[in-house]
């Protein structure tokens, strides 16, 4: 496993949410960054109607967004579609939260919508990585004892 990649393919959905919404509460103490997350919160709970979203927020320069977490072993273009076309909450921005590594053609996909992206398991490195991140020790210490 490469050193930035975080070891949350296989975590299960209800522990990969978890890891969400602490990532989510930890970044919102994050100095420096163009918008800071102010307030995100979980979006019901399982067996709710959740409008295809896991998580919901918002910044400090009062734009929103969404964070729907996919822990499965793959994402393709036609999954990024549906999960698109099945989100019914207005955001500013929409985040796939993918656990293992997205392709190149997911992302080309989530790239032809305006305000959508993706965070595989990569960029959830790099965010518990961000300098100044009280999740990074405290993500790695736990990440460790999952092993």
């Amino acid at each position: 496993m490469s050193a930035s990649l975080l070891p949350t393919g296989g975590m299960g959905w209800e522990e990969f949410e978890d890891f969400l919404d602490a990532l989510l509460v930890r970044l919102r103490l994050v100095p420096g960054l163009a918008s800071r997350l102010v307030d995100s919160s979980r979006y019901g709970r399982q067996g709710q109607k959740q409008d295809g979203i896991d998580h919901c927020g918002s910044y400090d320069d009062g734009t929103t967004s969404t964070w729907q977490c996919k822990e499965q072993l793959k994402l393709t273009e036609a999954g990024v579609q549906e999960i698109i076309e099945n989100t019914g909450v207005a955001a500013d921005k929409h985040v796939i939260v993918f656990s293992r590594v997205a392709d190149g053609k997911a992302r080309r996909e989530v790239t032809k919508r305006v305000g959508w992206s993706i965070w595989d398991g990569r960029d959830l490195g790099n965010l518990v990585r961000l300098p100044g991140c009280p999740c990074a020790a405290q993500g790695r210490r736990r990440l460790r004892r999952r092993r």
